[in-house]
């Protein structure tokens, strides 16, 4: 992903995904003085974030628990302008059903897939 900001980092880094390693992860593709923005659970157990890369890149840092319907807009807004820039096919599973959810998650903890998607809609 760095590869994608010219080498540098990227000035902003979301993480949506929760994972354990996630943390660790986006502190390291964030920019020198990047935001990291952390949205939604990040589960039961502390996660590691590497506070020294945090205070040496003068990182800004912002959690969300959750959003309102306006920050899911500017999202969906945000994912159209960049659509060409970004390889979404490889950041998301092909949607599965509730019978091959487990199945899905469980190639994600084994970092086969990097975020499953699972539609209950689906059989």
């Amino acid at each position: 992903m760095r590869d994608l900001a010219g080498g540098r980092g990227a000035d902003y880094v979301f993480d949506f995904a929760g994972a354990p390693t996630a943390g660790v992860e986006a502190v390291a593709m964030a920019a020198q003085r990047g935001t990291l923005v952390v949205v939604g659970s990040t589960g039961p157990q502390p996660a590691p974030v590497p506070l020294g890369a945090v205070t040496g890149k003068e990182l800004t840092v912002l959690g969300s628990l959750n959003g309102d319907i306006a920050d899911y807009h500017r999202a969906v807004e945000f994912s159209r302008a960049f659509a060409g820039r970004m390889p979404w096919d490889e950041l998301f599973s092909e949607p599965v059903g509730l019978a091959e959810a487990s199945a899905s998650l469980a190639a994600m903890a084994r970092q086969a897939e990097i975020k499953a998607v699972v539609d209950p809609r689906r059989a």
